[in-house]
């Protein structure tokens, strides 16, 4: 039977980081399935469900990890993983929205509890604050899975709760 484990990467960011983690991996006959990596303020995060190969243990993988020098003074997790049985239907984008305005606390949760309301499912999200020119400005970018709904009363929600946030909203259907 096929181990799945989800391993995790938190170190800070250098060329050539992405493909020595990926390389190890493939080198031990990891499969990977869903993966993201991200830079976060100057660190990396890499999340993979991996498929591990018979025969690997999970503390030997992190300890294989942690060999690499790009990885020098990060932190490595290897967990079992079992997913669940509604993920694939949750999973499929049906929107991205981008808001963007001033940067100032709670418009990620605001904006969250918008979605759950409206029954969208989170699949993705990104968010970073860079300088502008009058004042830091925020770019929250999240990809959604909407259920077929007539006159799209998610779609009104989100655009109200951008509004009520000042924020500017961009919408494209996948």
């Amino acid at each position: 039977m096929i181990e799945r484990a989800v391993v995790s990467v938190f170190c800070v960011s250098r060329p050539g980081l992405l493909e020595a983690v990926t390389g190890r991996l493939f080198g031990l006959g990891c499969n990977l399935a869903d993966t993201t990596f991200a830079m976060l303020s100057g660190s990396a995060g890499l999340t993979a469900v991996c498929e591990l190969p018979d025969g690997l243990a999970r503390d030997t993988l992190v300890i294989e990890l942690q060999r690499l020098p790009e990885l020098a003074g990060g932190k490595v997790t290897v967990t079992g993983f079992q997913s669940g049985a509604r993920d694939a239907a949750h999973q499929r984008i049906t929107h991205r929205f981008e808001f963007s305005g001033r940067d100032r606390p709670g418009p990620i949760h605001k904006l969250a509890e918008a979605f759950a309301r409206c029954g969208a499912t989170v699949v993705r999200l990104n968010a970073r604050a860079a300088p502008g020119d009058d004042a830091v400005r925020h770019t929250i970018r999240f990809a959604v899975s909407i259920a077929d709904q007539p006159g799209d009363p998610c779609l009104a929600a989100m655009t109200e709760a951008a509004r009520a946030l000042d924020l500017d909203c961009r919408l494209e259907t996948a």
